[in-house]
């Protein structure tokens, strides 16, 4: 009985000292706690990016094929480049495109090579991905399989992954 009401003794005492802790923030929240030496954003020499907010910036990727041609296709894509890394996001949606082992423009050129993860939206639901290489200012599309893609259409493929610019 002692030792039950010893552990219940110490429960009490650790809830109410957690009860007095200061709200501390959470994921995206700038700490409060008095003292603290944390705020956002992390500046750079700190780890972080020092982003403060930088938008999105809409841009249409150019698109050509190794064979047939990218008529019916309509490519788009969004970025933010902070210091020399670049966020990006690309959508390609297809009506009667007969093209095979496309390739999708960049917003800017890589400094490394890079793979975009992506997938198929509208029918199969199969991943693909869109690899750049160093120098390059476009990223090729291949299937899971390791092959080109081929003739894409009639589907929506959606693109996202960050590289290192130049």
């Amino acid at each position: 009985m002692k030792k039950l009401l010893a552990a219940a003794l110490s429960c009490l005492v650790l809830s109410s000292a957690v009860a007095q802790v200061p709200n501390q923030g959470g994921m995206g929240v700038p700490n409060s706690a008095p003292g603290s030496s944390i705020s956002t954003p992390v500046s750079v020499a700190n780890g972080g990016t020092g982003d403060t907010g930088t938008a999105w910036t809409a841009y249409t990727p150019t698109i050509t094929c190794g064979s047939g041609t990218a008529s019916g296709s309509t490519p788009t894509g969004f970025f933010k480049t902070i210091g020399k890394t670049t966020f990006v996001r690309l959508v390609l949606t297809t009506t009667t495109t007969t093209c095979a082992s496309p390739v999708l423009g960049l917003p800017n050129t890589s400094q490394a090579g890079a793979v975009l993860s992506g997938r198929e939206f509208t029918s199969t639901g199969a991943m693909f991905i869109c690899s750049t290489l160093s120098s390059a200012a476009n990223c090729a599309i291949w299937g899971t399989a390791g092959s080109g893609a081929g003739a894409l259409s009639g589907a929506t493929y959606i693109f996202g992954g960050v590289y290192d610019s130049q």
